[in-house]
């Protein structure tokens, strides 16, 4: 299995991006979309490692750093959820301009958002991993409204996540302030897997069972007893190989 490095671009800024490949020939490819403050690699390189069981499956990987993360051009402070579609929809027109006839998409997080606003008639399939749909009922909103009084100050918000510091912008805070993404999942109609953790704090689990209630069918929802964001805690390697299993499994059946 080999793995290219790919360089993308989106209104002149370099997006940095890494293309897995299988051992043989495939017209199927899976376009992978990070969450908040997260890059290429996935929570705990949670991406690597779905890559790799995808291309043994026989399904090519395309994973990228949004603009204004992880090694990609552009400033976090800048990021918007429309960049990051932007960004995604650059990605997917990418796979397809490859040759990759048939193409899924998985989002994670604030990427489930992303990847939900992105689809269109092209993705033949979606999984998406405890996708926010309600970006005010999250974690992260909550953190950034008790720290509003620094927007209104500085034009910024900081945030300490892994040792590293972001700051998160106005743009940001007003767009998911009135983001409405339960409009998208009703339009989705491609077959869509949703998986979530039942103890998840961040995302509250009933995001993804409201994404599956209002998503087309074929449609599924799995449910990891005792995961929380990320599939992080106290069983992490078990739910985590768990999700991707499950996952590889989705898009080896849907994919043509």
């Amino acid at each position: 299995m080999r793995e290219l490095p790919i360089a993308l671009k989106n209104e002149g800024d370099n997006i940095v991006a890494l293309l897995k490949l299988p051992e043989q020939d495939t017209k199927r490819a899976v376009v992978l979309a990070h969450g908040f403050m997260g890059d290429k690699n996935g929570p705990d390189r949670i991406f690597v490692r779905l890559a790799e069981k995808l291309a043994e499956a026989g399904i090519a990987t395309l994973r990228f750093d949004f603009r204004g993360s992880g090694e990609s051009d552009g400033r976090f402070v800048d990021m918007t959820v429309a960049s990051e579609v932007s960004d995604l929809k650059k990605a997917i027109a990418f796979v397809r301009a490859r040759g990759y006839e048939s193409v899924g998409l998985l989002g994670e997080s604030l990427g489930g958002a992303v990847a939900a606003m992105a689809c269109d008639s092209s993705v033949g399939c979606m999984v998406l991993w405890y996708p926010v749909i309600y970006p005010k009922e999250t974690a992260v909103f909550k953190m950034l409204t008790d720290h509003k009084k620094d927007l209104d100050k500085r034009g910024f918000i900081i945030i300490e996540n892994d040792e590293q510091t972001f700051k998160v912008g106005r743009s940001f805070y007003e767009e998911i302030a009135r983001l409405d993404v339960a409009k998208h999942v009703r339009s989705i109609r491609c077959p869509l897997l949703v998986i979530t953790g039942t103890a998840d704090k961040s995302v509250p689990s009933e995001q993804s069972e409201h994404t599956v209630a209002l998503a087309g069918v074929p449609k599924e929802l799995k449910m990891i007893e005792g995961a929380k964001h990320s599939f992080s805690g106290t069983r992490a390697e078990k739910w985590r190989s768990e999700a991707i299993d499950a996952t590889v499994e989705w898009f080896d059946k849907w994919l043509k």
